[in-house]
């Protein structure tokens, strides 16, 4: 039997004004002359580069996690889920701890998501040197396939919305931009039933990929 500590991130934008200077700094207006036109070039790259902040960790922030324990065992149970929300900019150090205590307490045998190995574990551990809370004893590294393991081991293209959606499970309550407007207007029961529903999604998805490629003889 193989135990999989399966969990989520949301992210948010950790902006700040020297931030959004730099973006103003990086922005391409190629050889336009016009300085009406370079400014609403430099605002169009400034917006897209805000819209994206939350997808890095030099950039964006914790806000949110959810987590459950599925096992080869028995891959159709309906595990507990954990959701822990946290909005404000000073709870995102609790929030790593606590994800990472979590994960060290489950004894589980790898961590498991949906492209855990590009995003939720290098955010993670990104965001851990940002606050400066020393997590390294017990987290893998991202590419460590000893104890990360990833749904795009085997769903290498499409998002989770679209799998979910293939594979007729039921949707997420939302979609991951949403969180940034939740978290504007400080909506934690939206984050939260969002972040929740999700992680039951891929708690099927666990199921369906099991039922397919046999986890027990196969591995994830």
């Amino acid at each position: 039997m193989t135990t999989y500590f399966m969990f989520d991130l949301e992210t948010a934008a950790n902006l700040t004004p020297a931030k959004i200077e730099r973006f103003s700094q990086t922005a391409k207006t190629g050889n336009l002359k016009d300085p009406a036109k370079i400014e609403a070039k430099i605002r169009e790259h400034v917006e897209s580069c805000v819209e994206y902040a939350a997808l890095s960790p030099a950039t964006g922030r914790i806000v949110a996690y959810s987590w459950c324990l599925v096992s080869t065992e028995n891959p159709c149970s309906v595990p507990p889920i954990h959701t822990n929300v946290g909005i404000e900019p000073l709870k995102e150090a609790d929030l790593i701890s606590s994800i990472s205590n979590a994960w060290k307490e489950s004894n589980a045998d790898l961590m498991l998501g949906f492209n855990i190995r590009k995003f939720d574990v290098p955010f993670l551990l990104g965001r851990s040197i940002a606050r400066g809370i020393k997590l390294f004893s017990h987290l893998p590294r991202p590419n460590d396939y000893n104890l990360v393991a990833d749904f795009r081991d085997y769903l290498t293209e499409g998002s989770l919305s679209v799998w979910l959606e293939e594979c007729s499970i039921a949707p997420k309550n939302g979609d991951g931009i949403m969180v940034a407007q939740w978290v504007e207007s400080g909506d934690v029961a939206a984050i939260r039933s969002y972040s929740c529903s999700e992680m039951a999604s891929m708690c099927e998805l666990f199921a369906r990929l099991d039922a397919t490629v046999n986890l027990r003889r196969n591995g994830l």
